[in-house]
């Protein structure tokens, strides 16, 4: 309620042409916030039933100290839903943790993974949110997997392709 006072008091400011001009302006500022509003997610319970998913990553025989797994249906394979990630740590990663799980089923996997080079540099903010440092251990690693349509682990042993 007080935002359409707020919206009427506005329009009152300014000096439309004529009154119809003046209810044709507050309609669409009013569709605007109510849509701006409204969001696109919704509640967080609603959608796809979601699994954590946890496990390690290593790479040459060692865990990965840093990146992002991301879990992406595979539409190919008639899978569908939202995305799942996870941040790695140590060779870790756990989508329950500052991650999110994914719908099961058919998935691409996307694994980034970063090496340490200088503890006191800074890491950077990936567009998601999760934490990268500096240097990439390996080009992005991407394998297929069908995956289970409940919580479970994974363990992954990234192949170096650049090995001759």
């Amino acid at each position: 309620m007080r935002l359409v006072l707020f919206f009427k008091y506005y329009l009152s400011k300014e000096t439309p042409v004529n009154s119809q001009e003046m209810k044709f302006r507050f309609a669409a500022i009013l569709c605007s916030t109510l849509f701006l509003f409204s969001g696109c997610g919704g509640n967080s319970d609603s959608g796809p039933d979601r699994f954590d998913i946890s496990g390690t990553v290593t790479f040459k025989g060692k865990p990965v100290h840093r990146g992002t797994i991301v879990f992406s249906p595979d539409q190919s394979k008639g899978n569908a839903g939202p995305q799942g990630a996870a941040e790695i740590k140590e060779g870790k990663f756990d989508t329950s943790v500052k991650g999110k799980g994914l719908v099961g089923g058919h998935h691409i996997i996307t694994i980034n993974g970063f090496d340490q080079v200088d503890e006191n540099a800074k890491p950077k903010m990936s567009s998601d949110g999760m934490m990268t440092p500096q240097k990439p251990l390996f080009p992005t690693y991407t394998i297929q997997k069908d995956l289970p349509k409940e919580n479970s682990t994974l363990d992954i042993d990234v192949i170096d392709k650049q090995k001759k």
